[in-house]
């Protein structure tokens, strides 16, 4: 389902994936001690990531942490699941410049 919250946060970390030249997500993976599954996970949207699993990848990356906050809503952390939806306005990057 286009548009779901959790898929404009794959779509942003596959964005982020590809500038950081598209190591594999064994590589992330072991670089920040988490299994390639959690990672895949995280990247393809199929499971809402906790947001230090979030927090780890940006890192790895070479992204903002900070950008990739509000994408915070909609994964689980320690204040429980988000009841909004990301914007534009939250700062991350929208496939198609759509919202």
């Amino acid at each position: 389902m286009p548009g779901r919250p959790l898929d404009t946060l794959a779509a942003a970390l596959q964005r982020l994936r590809r500038q950081a030249g598209y190591p594999s997500t064994r590589t992330i993976g072991r670089a920040i001690s988490l299994s390639h599954t959690t990672v895949a996970q995280a990247l393809n949207g199929s499971r809402r990531p906790k947001w230090e699993v979030v927090e780890r990848i940006v890192c790895y990356l070479g992204g903002n942490v900070e950008q990739f906050r509000p994408c915070g809503c909609c994964t689980r952390n320690r204040e429980g699941p988000c009841l909004r939806r990301a914007t534009p306005a939250d700062g991350l990057v929208f496939p198609g410049g759509a919202g």
